[in-house]
């Protein structure tokens, strides 16, 4: 039988982006009738942009890339997606790293939180369609955040196998500042290389097979040149904001119609503008805001003049509860390198011996210590 909320739709009804960047740009249909052609049903319409509101299946069966830097208006977009999703009775997952994304609790159907040491599992989550925000930023450091969220895929996935295929329900997850935990370069991750290609795997097994267990990934990025690209080609629909790199625009150039949309027109993008692209074709439009409150703003001159002095909670004093004594965070990857070179490993060939990873990746990580200012290369004669 199937779902009386959620019936089947065509799930794999055109090229992925993937497939379009290795193969070429497909044919596109009319934007001006995609434009015209929102939800069937008004009621599932999930409505992003006056002339863009897919329906809630064809977006849960597809899943998202969010392209924009700092200011372009993509955490908005991905907040009000999920504004938009939460409402209807189903099981979700933001890993919100900032802060931006917490006030969407106010319009979940079920909310919850989820912080170090108080988190509802996989099984919790399924099973009670539990639409939590986790809170990466009570973890102290990226290698506790990428284990945690290591753990809750690997539980989610389980559970979901477990349930028989008619009862499943669809569970996005979201991630924000995705350049951070899925890069494109193992080297840049701050976390050991073990961690980041469990993590970079949780998340690409969630991009394919967990979509027929109703795990589907939304992604939202500022360098779409550093994201992996694995999990770029596994999202059925993608949004391309302002980006003003040479790098993430030559990147563009692989999903976007450059005669429509010249690459550096998208320098030029005000908040909130953007390129949709789907199977349909690609067509740019104008987001809706989100309508929770944005709490990550970066702080601003007129705030200080509207408060002269800082607010701060009164800081409470318990002489009688013993310190509770705290793990210090593990160093990342460039921390362990450095300690390495400071104890004699002074070639890219000796860091990767101390650090047990590729030759090449020492020599990168060996010039990228020396951009940081950390170490000096002796100068070559």
């Amino acid at each position: 039988p199937r779902s009386t909320l959620f019936p089947y739709t065509t799930l794999f009804r055109s090229p992925s982006i993937g497939y379009r960047l290795f193969n070429g740009r497909s044919q596109r249909g009319s934007e001006a009738a995609l434009a015209q052609a929102p939800a069937f049903d008004p009621t599932r319409a999930i409505v992003l942009a006056r002339d863009f509101a897919p329906d809630v299946d064809d977006l849960l069966a597809e899943g998202m890339l969010i392209v924009g830097i700092k200011g372009a208006g993509k955490t908005t977009v991905l907040a009000r997606v999920i504004e938009q999703v939460s409402r209807f009775p189903i099981p979700l997952v933001v890993f919100d790293i900032k802060g931006d994304l917490a006030s969407v609790s106010g319009k979940m159907n079920n909310a919850c939180g989820g912080v170090k040491g108080n988190m509802p599992s996989g099984r919790e989550i399924l099973q009670d369609r539990l639409q939590v925000i986790v809170s990466l930023r009570s973890w102290s450091s990226m290698e506790e955040r990428a284990i945690a969220m290591i753990k809750l895929i690997d539980e989610l996935t389980t559970t979901a196998q477990q349930i028989a295929p008619e009862e499943r329900t669809p569970c996005p997850i979201f991630l924000d500042e995705a350049q951070h935990f899925l890069p494109q370069r193992a080297t840049d991750a701050s976390m050991t290389a073990a961690t980041a290609a469990r993590l970079l795997n949780a998340f690409s097994e969630v991009g394919t097979m967990g979509r027929w267990l109703g795990l589907v990934p939304f992604y939202g990025t500022q360098r779409i040149a550093e994201t992996d690209k694995t999990v770029i080609s596994q999202t059925g629909y993608q949004i391309l904001m302002r980006v003003t790199s040479h790098a993430d625009k030559a990147m563009y150039k692989h999903y976007v119609d450059d005669r429509r949309f010249p690459l550096d027109g998208f320098a030029t993008f005000g908040r909130g503008e953007g390129v949709v692209l789907t199977a349909e074709g690609q067509f740019k439009t104008t987001f809706m805001n989100r309508e929770t409150r944005h709490i990550g703003n970066t702080p601003t001159v007129a705030q200080a003049e509207r408060a002269p002095t800082a607010c701060l909670p009164e800081e409470v004093k318990t002489e009688d509860e013993p310190a509770v004594p705290v793990s210090p965070a593990e160093p990342s990857l460039l921390e362990r390198a450095y300690e390495a070179w400071q104890g004699g490993a002074q070639s890219g060939r000796k860091l990767a011996a101390a650090l047990d990873i590729g030759e090449s990746a020492g020599n990168q990580v060996m010039h990228k210590l020396a951009a940081t200012g950390w170490i000096t290369l002796p100068s070559k004669r």
